[in-house]
């Protein structure tokens, strides 16, 4: 037996959503029946709010799915790339923008505290879900104290490939301000590949050198990719 169309698939594009029956409204489905039972078209319509003339919330949210390729990629989009889209006003843009930081900010606040040893999903997770899909190359700091529970995790450069410049002097100072007793660095490759080049591993080496001045252990340098990431620690390439 076909599935049933729903009013919002026969009239998503032509309706607003006000007009719809109530059991057909993403955000009386979300309160009454949880956020699992909504689509992401449907959940990113909640956050736009309305859609534009002749287009629902609905429809524009589809549109924004079909142009990124997934949610992932749509919550990692530029202000840039959402001010091309048609229908994308400063407000809407400004709501899928607010919609990632705050995912961000509470992965970064479960991993804050946590033991990385024993348990290192909650700091891999922040790392990965901030850093995946980033056009330019970014290297993070993962501060420890000496229980291996996260201190701090921040940026300490960005820029493209080829010009991006990590100083060792500024994640020294860093470690002293924070009284970190180790740490891990990380850093993604837009290319999505996970292979170190020569200047990932003289780095490593420099760094690691480096911090045994002030007593601070490089225990890691992880490279993330698209969907996995590379520890030049468990590879030996910090031997």
């Amino acid at each position: 037996m076909p599935k049933k169309k729903s009013f919002s698939d026969s009239h998503g594009k032509t309706s607003g959503i006000k007009s719809w029956p109530l059991s057909e409204r993403p955000r009386e489905i979300l309160i009454e029946k949880g956020s699992e039972a909504l689509s992401d078209a449907e959940l990113i319509a909640i956050l736009l709010r309305g859609g534009t003339k002749g287009k629902s919330a609905i429809a524009l949210a589809r549109n924004l799915l079909q142009k990124f390729g997934s949610l992932r990629q749509l919550l990692q989009a530029s202000p840039k790339d959402l001010y091309n889209v048609s229908g994308m006003g400063p407000a809407k843009r400004a709501q899928i923008i607010a919609a990632r930081e705050i995912g961000d900010r509470r992965l970064k606040e479960d991993a804050k505290g946590s033991d990385i040893v024993k348990s290192p999903e909650a700091a891999f997770n922040y790392v990965c879900s901030s850093m995946r899909d980033q056009k330019e190359e970014i290297f993070n700091g993962i501060f420890l104290n000496r229980r291996n529970e996260v201190i701090e995790i921040s940026q300490l450069a960005f820029g493209t490939p080829d010009k991006v410049a990590l100083y060792s002097r500024k994640i020294v100072e860093r470690c002293l301000a924070l009284g970190a007793s180790k740490m891990i660095l990380v850093h993604n490759h837009p290319s999505g590949s996970l292979e170190p080049g020569y200047k990932d591993i003289h780095l490593t080496q420099k760094l690691k050198d480096g911090l045994k001045f002030i007593d601070v252990e490089l225990l890691d340098h992880i490279i993330i990719g698209r969907s996995n990431y590379y520890s030049m620690k468990k590879s030996g390439d910090m031997d």
